[in-house]
C-alpha cells in the first residue's frame, strides 16, 4: 500500500491490523516525548532475523535492534517483520496529530492508546495549565520504591475538572514501568517518570527502585 502525506485532523481513531507468522510486539501504543527512546518488546520464532521500518522516520525513528528514538510531533507506525510475518505498533509523539491516509482515504496510522479518539491528544490541545505526580501514601519529586511491587499513582490536574487524558511515561523500562494507574517497580536504578498532557504541559519524577 502506498502512503501519501497530507495534514488531516483525527476524526476517529483505527485499529491497526497485520500481525502473523509468529511475530508479536508485546507493547500497545507507544505515547513518547520529544527526544525519548524506548525499545520494542518482539516475540519470534526461534532464529528469525527482524526487520524494524518506521512509517515516518521524521516522528520516530527505529534502529536494527528495535530502539525508537521521538524526533517530531505526530503518529506514525512501526513495522516489525521476518521471514514468516510481521505485526505493527502506533507510536504517538507529542501532540500526536494524525498525518497519513491511504489512497482510499482512511486514517491508518491514528490509534490511541484506548483505541478511541480523544479530542485533546490529537489536535494537541488542552485546558490543563499545570500538572502535579506523586504516589499514593508516598512521596512525589523524588520517590524510591521496591522491585517486583506496585503503587499507585496520583495525578493533580490544574483546573481539576479537566478531562483531558495525561500520559504517563519511565524514562528507562527496565527500572520501571506505567501499569495504567500504577507505578511498577522492575530492576536496581534509577529512571524518570513524566507525565505529560496533550497541549505538552509536564511534570515529573525521580523513580529510584532498590
Amino acid at each position: 500500500m502506498r502512503i501519501k502525506r497530507v495534514a488531516l485532523p483525527l476524526a476517529a481513531a483505527l485499529l491497526l491490523g497485520g500481525c502473523g507468522g509468529g511475530v508479536n510486539i508485546k507493547d500497545d501504543t507507544l505515547r513518547l516525548s520529544l527526544g525519548q527512546e524506548q525499545t520494542l518488546r518482539v516475540s519470534a520464532p526461534k532464529g528469525s532475523e527482524l526487520s524494524y521500518v518506521s512509517m515516518d522516520p521524521n516522528i520516530a525513528s527505529v534502529d536494527g535492534e528495535g530502539v525508537i528514538k521521538a524526533l517530531g510531533n505526530g503518529i506514525t507506525v512501526i513495522n516489525v517483520s521476518c521471514e514468516t510475518g510481521y505485526d505493527n505498533v502506533a507510536v504517538v509523539v507529542g501532540n500526536g496529530v494524525a498525518r497519513y491516509v491511504d489512497e482510499s482515504g482512511n486514517i491508518v496510522s491514528s490509534l490511541t492508546a484506548t483505541g478511541e479518539a480523544d479530542a485533546a491528544l490529537v489536535s494537541g490541545e488542552s485546558d490543563i495549565t499545570a500538572l502535579s505526580l506523586s504516589i499514593v501514601g508516598g512521596g512525589s519529586e523524588d520517590v524510591t520504591i521496591s522491585a517486583d511491587r506496585q503503587y499507585e499513582l496520583k495525578i493533580i490536574k490544574t483546573p481539576s475538572d479537566s478531562v483531558d487524558k495525561v500520559t504517563l511515561k519511565t524514562a528507562d523500562g527496565s527500572v520501571a514501568r506505567v501499569e495504567g494507574p500504577y507505578l511498577v517497580g522492575v530492576g536496581r536504578g534509577k529512571t524518570i517518570l513524566t507525565a505529560t498532557a496533550p497541549n505538552g504541559v509536564s511534570t515529573e519524577m525521580i523513580v529510584r527502585v532498590k
